[in-house]
């Protein structure tokens, strides 16, 4: 189960990434693009630029991030010997 949560953990993060800079090129192109990729620590405020911006809760963006911070629950749990 361990081994779960880290792709679980790596995926969500592969994901929020990829979203973040598709979205950021969509709306300024490769000014965007550009800060998407060399400012990581955007993807923390991604969710409420984006919610500022469009109107909409990324109600997707969340769960994936909540599937990231149960992964990381998950080798918690199980990475510790009992």
């Amino acid at each position: 189960m361990g081994k779960l949560g880290y792709v679980l953990f790596f995926l969500s993060g592969i994901y929020m990434y990829v979203a973040e800079i598709v979205t950021f090129y969509a709306w300024w192109h490769s000014i965007g693009c550009a800060v998407a990729i060399f400012i990581p620590p955007v993807a923390a405020f991604f969710p409420i630029i984006y919610w500022i911006k469009t109107g909409v809760c990324p109600i997707l963006y969340f769960a994936i991030w909540g599937i990231g911070i149960l992964g990381i629950i998950l080798v918690n749990i199980f990475s510790h010997p009992a």
